[in-house]
């Protein structure tokens, strides 16, 4: 990717999470998704170390017209990475593990609508046909069962896939969160809310504006406490 501008790396970034995704759906974990996957995941890391600030990660997200479901992988993989460097028991295994996490959780999802239902209302509001809102109701599930078979997947990531919308078999999404969720789940939950709120507020807000909330949206040193 290094000859690549920044505009072609993240269209490059984006264009491979969709052939992934589509390779995933059709095949599931072979030798060829595999290292497609491994290629993804070292892109989105470089790429959210390659911003230190989360303004200019969204602009060039935004200028680059980057879809939603592209957009919150990497932005979830940039938050999650941080808030590594700002947890005590943050270090480069758990970075890896979060970020592999970001990738995956929604990778059977086909599309950027399918991609923003985060609740049981949003599900029944949203129209969609039986057989997706049966993808959408057990992408979880599906995900984590797909995860298992991926050779040299970090330790435990299928149990947090399968828990990310607060519901530990995978199916549906909680109303509230029980006490025995995984700090590593707490904190994926706190980074995917995150995450969402921000690509709801950009969405409505002035191109001048955002640069200021994704600033003040970004203070990860409150993290430091959980």
């Amino acid at each position: 990717m290094t000859e690549l501008n920044d505009d072609e790396q993240i269209s490059a970034a984006e264009m491979g999470q969709k052939l992934l995704n589509a390779k995933l759906t059709r095949i599931g974990i072979t030798e060829e998704t595999t290292i497609l996957a491994n290629k993804q995941l070292k892109m989105m890391s470089q790429t959210a170390k390659k911003y230190p600030k989360m303004g200019k990660l969204l602009g060039r997200l935004v200028r680059n017209k980057a879809g939603y479901l592209f957009k919150h992988s990497q932005i979830l993989t940039y938050i999650c990475s941080h808030l590594m460097d700002n947890i005590d028991w943050g270090n480069e295994e758990q970075k890896k593990k979060i970020s592999f996490i970001a990738l995956f959780h929604d990778i059977l999802l086909e599309n950027d609508e399918q991609a923003q239902i985060y609740t049981e209302k949003e599900l029944k509001e949203s129209g969609f046909n039986p057989a997706t809102t049966e993808r959408i109701n057990s992408h979880a599930q599906k995900a984590a069962e797909l995860i298992v078979k991926y050779p040299g997947a970090p330790m435990g990531v299928d149990a947090i896939i399968r828990q990310h919308h607060g519901v530990s078999h995978g199916i549906g999404f909680a109303k509230t969160y029980g006490g025995n969720l995984s700090p590593m789940v707490i904190i994926f939950l706190l980074a995917e809310e995150l995450t969402g709120e921000i690509l709801i507020q950009v969405k409505s807000l002035k191109w001048t504006e955002y640069f200021y909330l994704c600033e003040k949206s970004t203070q990860l040193k409150d993290f430091k406490r959980l």
